[in-house]
């Protein structure tokens, strides 16, 4: 009897395994991101343990190899009659184990996990994670010892130049300036609607200096010069400050209706979070049907606002709002090597085109990296270096950067030294 109960549990711990494993590699991105928000702990684990799918691949792997062949050892004893050495039974025994291991513990716990994923994978983490634990030894030195090996003689990683070309410079210049914009019209709104998921909002915003806003104790006439000089339909209106916006003033309703207060005018707006995709920022203009969002960060502070023109505008590829770079005017080239480019430059072409040599920090635009690897104030004059590229900052807009001279220098650099990697 014991041999029989030995492998009745092995069988079910097989079922356990590739269910656990089919319910966490079934999730999909959203689904992880609705467990990010969940205030549920298991699904908080669930949700780490996929940051390393490779190690929990390599766990389940494992302890799957190691009970099945553990259920076909036990099996093989306990089906075969002691005194006999018939061939025919041996095969039987393994035919036998076979059919249950497949039955039992492949096809039937992989089609329950595959339909009950979201359910299904935060039970079983806390099991994983501790067969994790318990394998680390084991599944570090087959990784290290066979596993990278393999790969790296099976798929060799794809040696990169370390030198940026003039021909490379013009690419990213433009590639910067245009959004991504190519001949193909219909191409390019694909793109940018493809996108979408993977753009947090604030690369589209117009920042918070140059929010057009007024107090909401401003005079008529203010209010009034405000709109001619900006041309703006609305304007958001504050109380105290600007981390205080308390809604928003239609230009219609200020001229239409002149005699009543400006308290009566206003009308409600919405806020989002800064870090969110463009495609939860769409749902978000869907829901609250209002043509113009207040972008928030995490503690509440405004930082920028958005409208559906910038969003429409980063589906399409051509953006026309004050605040926002015109790809014709984005850069001006000086010579082969050097460009004047505008700070406000996306940096998400760069990002790409140098993730393989540099670390390129949490920042939306050119000017921001160049400040990002200053770590102070900038002044005309202050060169940053990243690889064989250099950038000057050539002009300031108060605070911000406005323009850079950006120059691919023609030596080779052979070991390249990066700032941002320090």
């Amino acid at each position: 009897m014991g041999p029989w109960i030995a492998i009745i549990f092995l069988i079910t711990c097989s079922f356990v395994i590739s269910g656990a494993e089919t319910a966490l590699f079934s999730l999909s991105p959203r689904e992880l991101r609705q467990f990010a928000n969940s205030s549920s702990a298991l699904k908080h684990r669930a949700r780490r343990l996929m940051r390393h799918p490779r190690r929990v691949l390599m766990t389940v792997l494992i302890v799957n190899t190691a009970v099945n062949i553990a259920i076909f050892a036990i099996s093989f004893l306990a089906l075969q009659p002691s005194e006999s050495n018939n061939p025919a039974l041996k095969i039987l025994c393994g035919i036998i184990a076979l059919v249950a291991v497949l039955l039992f513990g492949e096809v039937a716990p992989k089609a329950i996990a595959l339909g009950n994923a979201t359910r299904i994978a935060p039970i079983v983490a806390p099991l994983i994670q501790v067969l994790e634990w318990a394998t680390l030894p084991l599944s570090t030195a087959l990784r290290v010892t066979l596993v990278e090996p393999i790969a790296r003689l099976l798929a060799p990683s794809a040696t990169t130049s370390t030198e940026v070309t003039p021909n490379d410079l013009k690419a990213l210049v433009e590639l910067s300036g245009k959004q991504g914009i190519i001949d193909a019209r219909e191409h390019e709104m694909l793109l940018g609607v493809v996108s979408l998921p993977s753009i947090a909002v604030r690369a589209i915003m117009i920042p918070r200096v140059d929010i057009r806003a007024i107090s909401v104790d401003a005079d008529r006439d203010d209010i009034r010069k405000r709109f001619t000089e900006s041309g703006l339909k609305k304007i958001p209106v504050f109380g105290s400050n600007l981390d205080d916006i308390i809604g928003l003033l239609y230009a219609r309703d200020f001229y239409l209706r002149p005699s009543e207060p400006l308290t009566k005018l206003i009308k409600p707006v919405n806020f989002v979070p800064e870090n969110i995709s463009l495609a939860q920022l769409t749902e978000n203009f869907t829901a609250k049907k209002t043509p113009l969002l207040i972008v928030v960060d995490e503690f509440g502070g405004v930082s920028g606002l958005v409208t559906l023109k910038d969003l429409f505008g980063k589906i399409v590829g051509e953006l026309d709002r004050s605040g926002n770079v015109d790809s014709a005017k984005a850069y001006q080239p000086i010579d082969e090597r050097t460009y004047r480019i505008s700070g406000s430059l996306s940096v998400l072409p760069w990002r790409d085109a140098f993730g393989a040599m540099f670390k390129i920090p949490d920042v939306d635009t050119m000017g921001g990296l160049v400040l990002s690897i200053l770590g102070r104030s900038p002044k005309v004059g202050d060169t940053v270096r990243i690889g064989n590229i250099t950038m000057t900052v050539d002009k300031l807009a108060g605070r911000r950067i406005d323009e850079i001279l950006l120059r691919a220098e023609p030596k080779d650099l052979g070991a390249l030294t990066n700032e941002l990697a320090s």
